[in-house]
């Protein structure tokens, strides 16, 4: 049996949309040129438009939203995001507010998603960032991308690839494998819940562009695989935002400064009440990366170096270099059961799991085995849609069983499960279990309508009723 694996990292795309050119007019014989003022279209402020149909490219669209105070008449800055699974309007509607506060545009692609990758993807986002740029009053200093998971490999790519882009908010995942040397001037923020599977890519990320000329900080939180809360995601506004007055592409805001520095010494002040010594060594390199060039932060300096000194925080670094190392250790050694180990002894190992997550002391250790089941969840997934690709229906069938121990509230190996049992022409069991997808919470009604495996039973009522109700759990 083969381990079919869907860890597709993304190729380097191709060409990035860049902006139009004006049409010029020629006045007269002496060469003198006069641009055609450029007239933006009447877009509807304050409020999520769900889908904008791109203009330069039949068949795609993106979620946007422009801040009430918009007027063509001047530049915003604007935030382009990917989501993995093309749900524009998510990250939109999540961080609207966010947008309206600091005077963004922001819009994410319905299109680009996980899995699509080459000249396909370059279409993809071509359509959608050319449409942004060219009509819509954007500030070209400010043009930033961001993305989460596979979005934020996308992203990545984008920037590393192509000059004009600002900066990069990337939330649960790091950049994609570049063989040359950064050349592009731009910024970078990075978020990760401490149960993410992706943690230790982004800590290594985060650790590697310190010997690098970029301003980088990474902000990490409780939380899983997600994208952060919109009151964590503001410290990436705010450091677009602080980037910019860097670099005296927007004026000083000592208001907004002023209460950054307040709200991190009150942060700092409870952590180091909690002696939380790793997280409170971490907030001060995030806020001496914050405020570096716009106000004083040599007490944070001073303050970081002490703790720095102290045992307790040595022994607390060893520590947790300690548990990562585990942790990988422990990737690997899972990673092969997948394959190899039966239903039963997931069974029980997830019972193990499941205890050291209930009942261990130390919290960094109870994390690490959340980060591991969440990483394990996406190799039985990898593995099951990489079978039914081929056509491996009992190897999918073995992993579906592992996928459903190790993760079992997923309602994703219900919905699989019913391509499996389709595609053996038991469309009744196919249907029972897809009943039981939607029952468990899944939502995705538009993967319903267009899975080519379903293609047949678009006009079953049972099917048309799944649907109905796939949707109404959005």
């Amino acid at each position: 049996m083969l381990i079919y694996c869907l860890f597709i990292w993304y190729s380097l795309f191709t060409a990035c949309s860049s902006p139009a050119k004006e049409n010029r007019a020629q006045e007269s014989k002496d060469t003198v040129f006069v641009e055609k003022k450029k007239v933006y279209e009447n877009f509807e402020k304050g409020k999520v438009i769900d889908t904008v149909y791109c203009s330069n490219k039949s068949g795609y669209s993106f979620a946007l939203y422009l801040p009430s105070t918009y007027d063509p008449q001047n530049k915003y800055p604007s935030l382009c995001l990917f989501d993995p699974h093309a749900k524009g309007s998510l990250p939109v509607k999540k961080y609207k507010d966010l947008a309206e506060k600091y005077g963004f545009i922001l819009a994410c692609s319905n299109n680009a998603k996980n899995g699509i990758i080459g000249t396909k993807m370059t279409e993809i986002y071509t359509a959608f960032l050319g449409d942004i740029q060219n009509r819509l009053s954007v500030d070209f200093k400010r043009l930033y991308v961001g993305g989460f998971s596979g979005g934020a490999r996308i992203a990545s790519s984008i920037l590393l690839k192509e000059n004009g882009y600002a900066g990069l908010v990337g939330c649960g995942a790091g950049w994609m494998k570049v063989k040359n040397p950064l050349q592009n001037k731009f910024t970078y923020i990075g978020f990760a819940g401490n149960e993410d599977f992706n943690l230790a890519e982004l800590r290594a990320l985060d650790a590697q562009l310190d010997s690098k000329l970029i301003p980088h900080t990474l902000v990490e939180f409780d939380g899983k695989h997600e994208w952060p809360a919109a009151e964590l995601f503001e410290k990436g506004f705010i450091w677009l935002e602080f980037d910019a007055m860097k670099k005296g592409d927007k004026p000083g805001n000592d208001s907004l400064i002023s209460a950054f520095v307040a709200e991190a010494d009150k942060e700092l002040k409870l952590l180091e009440s909690k002696k939380e010594w790793y997280r409170l060594y971490g907030l001060y390199v995030r806020t001496i990366a914050f405020t570096e060039g716009l106000t004083d932060n040599t007490a944070y300096k001073n303050a970081m170096k002490t703790l720095s000194e102290k045992e307790e925080m040595k022994e607390t670094m060893k520590a947790m270099q300690d548990i990562y190392l585990k942790e990988e250790q422990l990737k690997q050694e899972y990673s092969a059961y997948i394959q190899s180990k039966d239903e039963a002894w997931w069974k029980q190992e997830m019972g193990k799991f499941s205890a050291i997550i209930k009942s261990d002391k130390d919290k960094e250790i109870r994390a690490m085995y959340k980060r591991l089941t969440a990483f394990l969840s996406l190799m039985a997934f990898s593995n099951a849609t990489g079978a039914i690709r081929f056509n491996e229906l009992s190897g999918a069938q073995h992993f579906l069983k592992v996928y459903q121990v190790i993760d079992p509230e997923n309602p994703e190996h219900a919905y699989l499960y019913g391509i499996v049992y389709l595609r053996q022409n038991m469309q009744d069991k196919a249907l029972e279990y897809l009943e039981k997808a939607v029952k468990m919470g899944f939502s995705d009604y538009h993967r319903l309508l267009t899975e080519k495996d379903f293609a047949l039973m678009q006009t079953n009522a049972r099917f048309q009723e799944l649907v109905k109700k796939a949707k109404e759990n959005q």
